[in-house]
């Protein structure tokens, strides 16, 4: 994924990105922009965010879906 701000018709200008995660981010169409806590993402920041928000999710739901009766979030399977 990367993160973009409309440049196709110079509509960006003061802009504030925080605490995004991308592949990559262009802030080129945007000479003002206020860009905080960006990272990269990485497997583990994905692997971070998603346990945070599976205990969101579970939390407020319950582990189990009450029609499916399968977890709401499926793991991501052992390495071979």
């Amino acid at each position: 994924m990367r993160m973009m701000l409309r440049q196709e018709i110079r509509q960006a200008h003061g802009n504030t990105v925080r605490n995004d995660f991308a592949h990559r981010f262009s802030f080129k169409a945007d000479s003002e922009v206020r860009a905080e806590n960006n990272r990269s993402v990485t497997e583990l920041v994905f692997d971070e965010e998603l346990a945070g928000l599976a205990t969101l999710i579970e939390g407020k739901f319950g582990h189990v879906h009450s029609n499916a009766k399968r977890p709401r979030l499926m793991r991501k399977p052992a390495a071979r």
